[in-house]
């Protein structure tokens, strides 16, 4: 059943392993439209130019079976991507409770 919710379609932009895909890049540059609290509008421009470089940075690949929120811990603890690293803690904590259930 596809998913008619924007936001949980572009969830999967933060997976390390979708980086370096357009597609991961398009939604990932969409997120603060999604999430508007999180970035703010004099934040914008510098995030699209950290998402760039996130994406064109040589980051170690999770280990099999390793956690994103750990491996987004990480990016976020080397403050290399300030903005990027908020953006996906963010979404890795967003609420996921009953409401969410009615997009299935």
């Amino acid at each position: 059943m596809p998913l008619d919710n924007l936001l949980l379609q572009s969830a999967s932009a933060i997976d390390p392993d979708c980086r370096k895909h357009s597609l991961s890049l398009t939604s990932m540059k969409g997120l603060p439209g999604l999430m508007s609290s999180v970035i703010s509008v004099a934040e914008r421009d510098a995030y699209d130019l950290e998402v760039h470089k996130y994406h064109a940075a040589n980051l170690r690949q999770p280990q099999q079976k390793a956690s994103v929120d750990n491996w987004w811990m990480e990016v976020k603890n080397s403050r290399q991507f300030p903005l990027v690293s908020n953006m996906a803690c963010a979404m890795l904590t967003c609420f996921h409770g009953p409401k969410v259930g009615i997009e299935f």
